[in-house]
């Protein structure tokens, strides 16, 4: 289920900010990026395509944060570096954006990332891995709680899915 106020916020921006940890520092780093929406995912162009600091911080740390009007979302990043599918990505980003600004502000269009928009509960449940679960998924959906059953993880991933936080480490639950 993707999260209907985080989409709410993208529907009515035309850029969101994008924070990464950096790969040498350790620190969350943020900024202005635009974004393309296909469904349940969220595309994303670094600038200076696979060369970008943000890209190569992602490709070591995969989890980000998404913000726009008060809404976030943390996720779990994917980098995408089939050419048909940059490819595609990127002219969603024309259509969006405008080809001559695409050209002008992408000169390496050789990666981008796709953010899954939804909540899921299963082995990607956000950021988590390793499960055990007849049910999984423990936490909050705009207000409503979701719970757990059966839930056990060596790590579960934490962080916010709109303004509300999701996740937990070391649950295990009946």
């Amino acid at each position: 289920m993707a999260n209907e106020e985080f989409i709410t916020t993208l529907e009515s921006s035309r850029e969101i900010e994008l924070t990464v940890t950096g790969r040498r520092s350790g620190r969350e780093i943020s900024f202005p990026v635009w974004f393309v929406r296909e469904g349940e995912k969220l595309y994303l162009v670094p600038v200076t395509g696979s060369d970008s600091d943000w890209y190569k911080n992602v490709l070591k740390t995969p989890a980000i944060r998404l913000a726009g009007r008060g809404m976030q979302l943390t996720a779990r990043a994917t980098p995408v570096t089939d050419p048909a599918e940059v490819g595609a990505i990127l002219g969603q980003f024309r259509a969006r954006y405008g080809a001559r600004d695409v050209a002008a502000y992408y000169p390496k269009q050789d990666a981008a990332l796709e953010v899954p928009l939804a909540l899921r509960l299963g082995p990607e449940f956000v950021g988590a891995k390793y499960f055990w679960s007849e049910f999984v998924g423990a936490g909050y959906v705009g207000s409503e709680f979701v719970g757990a059953k059966y839930f056990w993880s060596e790590f579960v991933g934490a962080g916010y899915v709109g303004s509300e936080f999701v996740g937990a480490a070391y649950f295990v639950s009946e």
